[in-house]
């Protein structure tokens, strides 16, 4: 009975743990990007500026309705998947119970209880860990993580690249060190996934708009990051004397250009004059082309550098919370979506979240001597596995960063959306059971989900 009771109090307080923000702002918080998730969904469209996989997973949720579903769902998957890690590295009942306190410290509940597709970037990374180290034993689950891993994969381009370095990290620990009962198998499935997610948008692009891009809009996008580093205005000094391209005649209006203003704002040259995102993106895909070749190593410096400043967010977990959500909704309104949950016509107390996200922002900035902490934790406790998810946790976060240096702006959610892993990897160290694979094959596991029969451990072997 106590270690039933002890399930259901770990489990009840993982819930609370994520869903403590939007008590206090009062809904589900929103991002410009959600208005584009929500409306690729409720039209059933493909979009043009990012893959539509999570833009129909939310609208298998919300049903044109409510978007309460979508961050009860959200709850749903992350306490499955943390329960899953913690039966990875048989972390005892007991010590399940502290969990739900670093939890809610960390940034996490700040991204499960916003509609962005971020919050699907740190579960991706736990899907891969417990894919290769110790998988559900039931079939249909392990097969469900699998799916999740794979969709996860598809739905975030900065994803594809991620899974792809994932899955690489946790083969050389399967080939390192053996003895752990790593699947290398897993792991090379893990490598292959986005492979075949980039061919699978490719080919829809292709079939849809004619053109062979992860999304179709993408060179605009690459674009407006090079108008900010000023690598494109060089490339139009020196080519557009013999070259046709429309942005030549916008040139002045380029100098100090931010990539969110040229990209998003009424009165930029993109969006005023050349057709925006879509309209320009032929051209665009020429200009980003001819810049890339000339100036690639500036583009690459530039990106390490935002890489830095991304690891150093102090906005990682109220990033959400400081976005305009009035202004957000109200957007959402003109867009004919404004009847979800009948109309919001009140305030959202973001000021109050913006101050309680505090933790969760200096946890998230801490990641490194987390993570340094949890790696001293797990060699002296003898937790290898523990270690290896923390090194997975590394690789994830500084991988994401470049990842997003390179092509992306600096902002907060790009790094809090994985920094939370680090307080997760510090409790995995301090409570998993300090044994190696082979040695624990022979050790009872602590029960999972749903009722098992004798001798089963709720994860394969």
């Amino acid at each position: 009975m106590g270690s039933r009771k002890d399930l259901w109090l770990s489990l009840a307080g993982l819930v609370v743990a994520l869903v403590w923000p939007i008590l206090v702002v009062g809904y589900p918080l929103l991002f410009w990007d959600s208005l584009d998730y929500l409306g690729t969904g409720i039209e059933l469209g493909y979009g043009t500026l990012r893959p539509p996989v999570y833009a129909y997973l939310i609208r298998l949720l919300h049903w044109n309705l409510s978007l309460w579903p979508v961050i009860l769902g959200q709850v749903a998957l992350a306490v499955w998947l943390i329960w899953r890690a913690m039966d990875a590295l048989q972390v005892p009942w007991r010590s399940r119970l502290a969990a739900p306190v670093l939890i809610a410290l960390s940034s996490l509940p700040f991204f499960v209880i916003w509609v962005m597709a971020d919050i699907l970037t740190g579960l991706m990374v736990l899907a891969a860990f417990i894919l290769v180290a110790r998988p559900p034993v039931r079939g249909w689950e392990h097969a469900l993580v699998a799916g999740f891993a794979f969709l996860a994969g598809m739905a975030h381009v900065t994803h594809l690249p991620l899974l792809l370095g994932i899955g690489l990290v946790l083969l050389a620990a399967a080939l390192l060190w053996p003895g752990l009962g790593l699947s290398r198998g897993a792991a090379l499935g893990l490598i292959g996934a986005p492979v075949l997610a980039a061919c699978l948008l490719v080919a829809a692009n292709l079939a849809l708009y004619g053109v062979a891009r992860v999304t179709y809009s993408s060179p605009a996008l690459a674009l407006t990051r090079q108008v900010e580093d000023g690598l494109t205005q060089r490339t139009l000094d020196a080519e557009c004397p013999t070259r046709r391209w429309r942005l030549c005649d916008e040139r002045a209006a380029l100098e100090g250009a931010t990539s969110l203003w040229f990209g998003f704002a009424d009165d930029s040259p993109l969006q005023a004059r050349l057709g925006g995102m879509v309209g320009y993106a032929a051209e665009a895909a020429e200009i980003v082309s001819a810049t890339t070749r000339r100036y690639w190593r500036d583009s690459l410096t530039a990106g390490i550098e935002r890489a830095g400043a991304i690891l150093l967010s102090r906005d990682s977990a109220s990033f959400g919370a400081r976005r305009d959500q009035a202004a957000i909704l109200d957007l959402l309104r003109s867009h004919r979506y404004g009847y979800l949950d009948g109309g919001l016509d009140r305030p959202l107390n973001t000021a109050e979240l913006t101050a309680a996200a505090r933790p969760g922002d200096l946890t998230a900035l801490a990641w490194a001597p987390l993570l340094a902490v949890g790696g001293l934790i797990a060699w002296r406790r003898r937790a290898p596995l523990a270690a290896v998810f923390l090194g997975v946790t590394l690789a994830a976060i500084i991988g994401n960063a470049l990842v997003i240096g390179v092509g992306g702006d600096v902002e907060g959610r790009y790094h809090g959306r994985l920094a939370w892993l680090a307080v997760f990897g510090c409790f995995l160290a301090a409570t998993s059971r300090a044994v190696s694979r082979s040695d624990r094959s022979a050790a009872p596991a602590p029960p999972s989900f749903g009722k098992l029969e004798p001798g089963q451990t709720g994860y394969a072997t």
